[in-house]
């Protein structure tokens, strides 16, 4: 009985023993993942967590306006603050949480490190030590799946931006131009009625448009200053306030295609600056807009097709 009983303790205290040995005091997670993408577009989109709902595999929890939790195999992650370059994000599960920073590190051009690392203390109690070490585990799992799900979804400039943003050469080189001064944002009337005035004059000297109009609106200080232009096939004339321009033939030029109304072309206008700043591309001309569709003729804007160019060097 009493050798039952020492056997026991023996088999306890050694139980025990590497118990405290294989699951230290405090548990460390560090998952990693490489991602190819601009660093400071994926730094800009991926620190707002408002974006988060795009790649996010699993639910979220919403808190008034915004999304305050995202759910993923049972886990709440709750983004507490944002830094300059990472995220801390408390995880929980019941009573079990830890604190983790989520790192966007520069690697070299258009490359970018992701790391995930937290620390959790395990607690005094074995059963406790256990039950958050097999949690610990998990969750070290359920971030490697996070990252690798982000790294797949921000792989594509598109997600980064928004629209797919091409770059290619300056076709439409010879215009004729006009412009108006205003103090309210143009309407489709004066737009078109600058257009209407470039056809005729087109018309009036033989010259044949070759593309559609072309849009470009700067606001400056309380006026807004409108310049519509068409492309034509050859030369002419200057006459009053028609201007005739020679772009740079082959010139290097970005461009999206967009389908929406005027808020959508401003947040694509937006978002190829974007692409240009965080290229190191300067712009040697501005940029401007082709109305593909006739917006006069189709007044619902969700149906307007329009083309945007920036130019770079």
């Amino acid at each position: 009985m009493r050798k039952g009983i020492v056997y026991l303790l023996v088999f306890l205290l050694l139980f025990f023993g590497v118990l405290y040995l294989v699951i230290p005091n405090n548990l460390s997670l560090k998952e990693r993942a490489d991602l190819t993408a601009n660093e400071k577009a994926f730094a800009r989109v991926f620190l707002n967590e408002t974006n988060w709902p795009q790649w996010w595999p699993g639910e979220k929890e919403r808190a008034q306006d915004a999304y305050a939790n995202f759910v993923y195999n049972d886990n709440k992650y709750t983004i507490t603050a944002r830094r300059f370059t990472s995220l801390l994000i408390s995880i929980s599960h019941g009573e079990d949480s830890v604190s983790t920073e989520l790192f966007v590190v520069p690697v070299r051009a258009n490359r970018v490190e992701l790391a995930w690392v937290g620390a959790t203390n395990t607690g005094a109690s074995p059963f406790a030590r256990i039950k958050k070490y097999a949690w610990a585990k998990k969750l070290s799992g359920d971030l490697h799946s996070l990252l690798q799900r982000m790294q797949s979804f921000y792989a594509n400039d598109e997600r980064l931006y928004g629209f797919q943003i091409l770059e290619t050469r300056v076709v439409d080189s010879l215009l004729v131009s006009t412009l108006t001064v205003t103090k309210e944002k143009p309407s489709t009337e004066v737009v078109y009625g600058l257009v209407d005035k470039l056809k005729a004059f087109v018309q009036k000297n033989n010259a044949k448009e070759i593309s559609a109009p072309m849009l470009n609106v700067f606001k400056n200080d309380s006026t807004y200053l409108t310049r519509v232009a068409i492309p034509v096939d050859k030369a002419l004339h200057n006459e009053g306030d028609i201007e005739f321009k020679r772009m740079l033939a082959k010139g290097n030029i970005l461009t999206t295609d967009v389908k929406g109304g005027p808020w959508k072309v401003e947040k694509a206008f937006v978002e190829m600056e974007n692409f240009a700043n965080d290229n190191n591309r300067t712009a040697p001309a501005i940029p401007f807009q082709k109305l593909l569709t006739d917006r006069r003729a189709e007044p619902d804007t969700s149906k307007w097709v329009t083309k945007i160019y920036w130019p770079v060097m």
